[in-house]
């Protein structure tokens, strides 16, 4: 019955199989586990379960692009995570709630720095980004300790926490693709380092994208007020 509510329900127990189960309870499960034990082997256990009942799948498709023009100066959002990212994942990042398209982590080959591990370069601060609870948030609304969703090329997504934001004026590139006949577009930092999606998994800078070209996308169902979904007429151009 809360499922559809602001109401979070925690289940105490005393074992780890005890756990478990309530993280699967009706399907839904608790949505957080108090575990008394003074064995940190059951904490640490416990912690690995929990984080992969919090896996979530999306059905990415193959997006085609359509359009693609640099558009100027912009606030560009570099989303930072407490997380060590993999090179196999990145983001879900769009200007409208109909969907975007698949931004890949700062875990690449950089020639003139450190890799940033827990970082995607997100792009302009109007973005969507796909998050639990079946949000859709906009950068400009992220602050530390939300959670958003990382997902790889699979659709296969994980929630992690936001660290910080980082802010700054960046040339914008803008990409608009077609997915089963439905727009979706983006727009991300206009600079060879900043890498999208291929619709096989293979990792595209975002300067050399091309009319044509394939990447990975997701649709959604439109409409949505602070987030969150809702049955409304919503034109989004």
């Amino acid at each position: 019955t809360s499922q559809k509510s602001a109401c979070r329900i925690l289940k105490k127990v005393k074992d780890i199989r005890d756990g478990e189960v309530s993280l699967m309870t009706m399907e839904a499960g608790a949505d957080g586990i108090v575990l008394y034990s003074n064995d940190i082997k059951d904490v640490v256990e416990m912690s690995n379960i929990i984080q992969h009942s919090n896996k979530y799948k999306f059905e990415l498709k193959e997006a085609t692009v359509t359009a693609i023009k640099p558009t100027g100066m912009g606030s560009r959002v570099c989303i930072d995570t407490t997380s060590d990212l993999t090179q196999d994942e990145g983001m879900i990042l769009g200007s409208t709630s109909s969907g975007g398209l698949l931004t890949c982590s700062e875990t690449h080959f950089l020639p003139y720095m450190n890799l940033r591990t827990f970082r995607v370069n997100a792009g302009g601060i109007h973005l969507y980004v796909w998050g639990p609870n079946d949000q859709a948030v906009y950068l400009s609304d992220l602050k530390a300790g939300d959670k958003i969703y990382v997902v790889n090329s699979s659709g296969e997504a994980r929630a992690v926490t936001v660290g910080r934001l980082k802010i700054e004026s960046r040339p914008l590139l803008y990409i608009e693709c077609e997915i089963e006949g439905i727009k979706i577009n983006t727009f991300i930092q206009d600079d060879w380092h900043v890498r999208m999606f291929g619709s096989k998994g293979e990792i595209r800078p975002s300067s050399e994208i091309k009319v044509g070209d394939k990447l990975l996308g997701y649709l959604d169902k439109p409409g949505r007020h602070v987030g969150l979904k809702i049955d409304e007429t919503i034109k989004e151009v």
